[in-house]
């Protein structure tokens, strides 16, 4: 049950994340090639046309419960360290789905135009260039991505630790009140058989 809530949390920070890329830095076009100046009054224009945001949320979503660790570890640093690590995959390849999904939603929209050999090695132009994109932009912002992942992880399993602390304390407290109830009937029932036999 708490790797289960461990693995929503990690879900739920994907889709944060994935979110907060679309509306930041994968936003605008890295350089701006406009006719006639720049209104600073409208966004700036994009590199490339975004397919819906829901689709790399989705795809980031499903990353992040799948990598989340499940085995159980003896040791509380560990258990971090391997969340940390889990988080960190998980905004890298935010990352890589969004700029996949981006560049092949271009290359969708230009499908009627190309050839057929073009169509043929398009694919695999689409993950050449999300590679590239996520290597350029995953080391630019490092120096953000890294601390931030590893803050994440680690808090995510602080508060599962507590909360199966809090959990263990609580079902500890009233440890044979179940047996009391099911003991109830049968002192009953042995003094009336007592009490007949007198």
């Amino acid at each position: 049950m708490i790797n289960r809530a461990e693995k929503i949390a990690a879900l739920l920070f994907a889709l944060f994340f994935a979110y907060l890329l679309k509306s930041t830095i994968l936003d605008y076009a890295t350089e701006p090639k406009v006719i006639g100046g720049v209104d600073f009054d409208k966004p700036l224009p994009q590199a490339v046309p975004w397919t819906p945001v829901y689709y790399p949320m989705l795809l980031s979503a499903a990353f992040a419960y799948w990598i989340w660790p499940t085995r159980s570890y003896h040791s509380l640093a560990r258990k971090m360290a391997a969340g940390s690590f889990a988080i960190i995959r998980t905004v890298y390849f935010t990352l890589f789905a969004s700029f996949l999904c981006a560049i092949f939603g271009e290359f969708y929209s230009s499908l009627p135009n190309l050839m057929k050999m073009e169509i043929l090695l398009g694919p695999v132009g689409v993950v050449l260039g999300a590679l590239q994109g996520t290597a350029i932009f995953g080391i630019f912002h490092a120096l953000a991505f890294i601390p931030i992942s590893v803050f994440v992880g680690c808090l995510i399993v602080l508060v599962a630790h507590a909360a199966s602390k809090c959990l263990a304390l609580s079902s500890s407290a009233y440890p044979d009140e179940p047996a009391r109830l099911d003991r109830a009937p049968r002192s009953t029932l042995s003094r009336s058989r007592t009490n007949g036999l007198g």
